[in-house]
């Protein structure tokens, strides 16, 4: 292992120790070639098969706002990929964890929407038991083989879905579907994926139930650019991608264009500046 590699993983290592992901080291590791190389082995693999993503889901005064990052990990490199998909019309899905899940999931909600059954009648409520169903299927195969080293952190079972969905011709409802196939509907806000810890703070000073889908887009966009820009979380990152729900109307998809539109200045421009109102 290169000098070069060694100092760098030290030094994600020490950053990792304050997010409580990683034992702290002590003079043993630096002293103890062949342990300091199991410890690098270990945070390797933590870091390999972390939950990804950051999703944020808010109900609004006037219809539901879905917005996450778009980095996922495949193997050793990441990607940016979209994590909110339109499922059909008045449905869309956003789903965090390991991005083979993730994969499986997406994977039979397609196949289920391609199947005769789902021709004939495809109403909201129907689709979320269908969902539940899938999630809690991936979870009675996978929870045992993944969960094994759980207390390691390294492939515990990480996933967890949040589905917008026009209940009404005029109401917009937000769920979350737990990993057990289990779905709760969202009255105010919820957070999952990795970066929920660094993004909670935000989202909840700000949160009120009158505010509108595009001022809480605005908190959620300049919220995910923050961690960004911070490397608060490496795993949370790229442009995010907003989903509007309206009560009264269509879901609409922001563009990058709307959303930097929405969030002109930098985040770290933005807390400057606040930082300056201070006394």
């Amino acid at each position: 292992m290169s000098k070069c590699l060694t100092t760098e993983l030290t030094r994600n290592i020490f950053a990792e120790m304050r997010l409580g992901e990683c034992e702290a080291p002590d003079r043993r590791w630096l002293e103890d070639k062949d342990l300091y190389g199991k410890r690098l082995y270990r945070y390797l693999n933590i870091k390999r098969l972390k939950q990804m993503t950051c999703i944020i889901g808010i109900r609004c005064i006037d219809g539901v706002v879905i917005a996450g990052d778009q980095r996922v990990m495949r193997g050793t490199e990441y990607s940016t990929e979209k994590k909110i998909k339109r499922a059909f019309p008045g449905f869309v899905v956003a789903a965090s964890g390991l991005s083979g899940l993730m994969d499986k999931f997406l994977f039979q909600m397609d196949m289920y929407q391609r199947s005769e059954d789902a021709k004939k009648d495809l109403t909201w409520w129907k689709f979320l038991n269908v969902l539940e169903d899938i999630a809690a299927n991936l979870f009675v195969r996978y929870n045992s083989r993944l969960g094994v080293a759980e207390e390691m952190a390294v492939g515990a079972y990480y996933f967890d879905v949040l589905c917008g969905s026009k209940e009404y011709e005029n109401k917009a409802s937000l769920y979350h579907l737990y990993r057990n196939g289990f779905a709760q509907e969202v009255k105010t806000f919820d957070i999952i994926g990795h970066g929920s810890p660094c993004a909670l703070p935000f989202i909840k000073a700000i949160y009120d139930q009158k505010k509108t889908m595009i001022q809480m887009a605005k908190v959620a966009i300049l919220t995910l650019k923050l961690i960004d820009e911070a490397n608060i979380d490496v795993t949370v990152g790229g442009s995010p991608q907003v989903v509007l729900m309206p009560d009264n109307g269509s879901e609409q998809e922001l563009s990058e264009q709307q959303i930097n539109e929405l969030v002109l200045a930098s985040p770290k421009d933005i807390l400057a500046g606040v930082l300056k109102l201070l006394p």
